[in-house]
């Protein structure tokens, strides 16, 4: 199962921090022993977070190439299993695709309801204050939504069988 993690957004109250980035990667690798968190980089933080892989020296935790624009990162993405994003364009490409995602939006009602998902299987975690930030997020409702989507995907494959 290889998961897409995406912390960045186009402002800082709108991203997860590296810590957060950092929690939530080791959440999701220890939901299913199958999990590959594969972390998504604009190409202005890529030694950053290379570093932060490197310290984590988790085998199911690496990040994807350094890409140089949004066409190389919607290719990265095409043959991921989810997408886990903050509210970006990324999570409109993966909706293309039909990947299944879990979205981390603002409270702000609009955010959610203009700029929702469009895949078949999809989840939205909300921060907790007002405003066009995610400041107040639970990764624990984050990890959970991901589990959420794993265990019905394997449920519909049983039924298929």
């Amino acid at each position: 199962m290889n998961i897409v993690l995406n912390h960045r957004a186009s402002s800082e109250p709108r991203s997860l921090t590296l810590e957060q980035l950092k929690d939530l990667s080791l959440k999701l690798i220890n939901l299913n022993k199958d999990i590959i968190v594969h972390i998504i980089s604009v190409p202005s933080e890529y030694e950053i977070l290379k570093d932060l892989v490197n310290k984590l020296d988790k085998e199911n935790i690496k990040l994807l190439p350094k890409t140089e624009g949004i066409g190389e990162a919607a290719g990265l993405l095409k043959y991921s299993d989810m997408l886990v994003s903050v509210d970006t364009g990324l999570i409109h490409i993966a909706s293309v695709y039909n990947i299944p995602i879990v979205g981390i939006y603002p409270l702000t009602e609009n955010s959610a309801k203009l700029f929702e998902p469009k895949s078949e299987r999809y989840e939205i975690v909300r921060g907790t204050k007002s405003g066009y930030t995610i400041e107040g997020v639970s990764l624990d409702k984050v990890a959970k939504s991901v589990n959420k989507i794993l265990e019905e995907s394997v449920y519909d494959k049983r039924c298929v069988v």
